[in-house]
């Protein structure tokens, strides 16, 4: 299921803290105004090859600059979630290891052109069945397979990403935007 939402004039407050254990401290917030923010949310299911991608209209003939990308799900060794604008070089290539948050034009122009269609791909296996039980009665702990050959215990049991999509269109700072300080 799709859910999506434009919302006309609104603004999109910002704020984040880095703190490195060095002792430096990075502070920002911010509040942009948009003449149009478009929230969208979906599921993304396992399965999803740059064959056969998942394709999400974004913003059409815009510039965007905003966007925010963020999965219940991330990239790691078991399985990757990617992404890209679709018809660009980068199309389903960017692994989407953490959320992803593109602020202005000149970030978004990372992405390799306007993110009108996104693609998104979902590389992680589909959920394992549940064993069925061994109708001769067996005990399995004859017929367990060695330490070795048996599946990671930190397999995903639920591989489908929920995926949330912030775009902005004609963003700038606010009258009111300002920094929150620190180094």
């Amino acid at each position: 299921m799709l859910l999506r939402i434009e919302i006309k004039m609104t603004n999109i407050d910002i704020a984040f803290s880095v703190a490195v254990d060095s002792g430096t401290t990075v502070k920002e917030s911010r509040t942009l105004s948009a003449e149009a923010c478009v929230d969208i949310k979906f599921d993304l299911v396992p399965g999803k090859s740059e064959a056969d991608p998942h394709i999400v209209a974004v913003q059409p003939n815009t510039e965007v600059n905003f966007l925010l990308i963020k999965s219940s799900l991330y990239s790691t060794a078991a399985g990757e979630i990617k992404y890209g604008i679709k018809g660009s070089d980068n199309e389903s290539k960017i692994s989407l290891d953490q959320p992803h948050v593109y602020m202005g034009a000149g970030a978004v122009s990372v992405l390799g052109g306007i993110p009108e269609v996104l693609t998104f791909t979902n590389s992680y296996p589909a959920a394992a069945e549940s064993p069925a039980a061994d109708p001769s009665g067996a005990d399995s702990s004859e017929t367990d397979p060695p330490e070795a050959d048996k599946p990671d215990e930190a397999a995903i049991e639920n591989p489908v990403a929920s995926i949330h999509i912030i775009v902005g269109r004609g963003v700038k700072p606010a009258e009111s935007s300002g920094t929150d300080g620190g180094n």
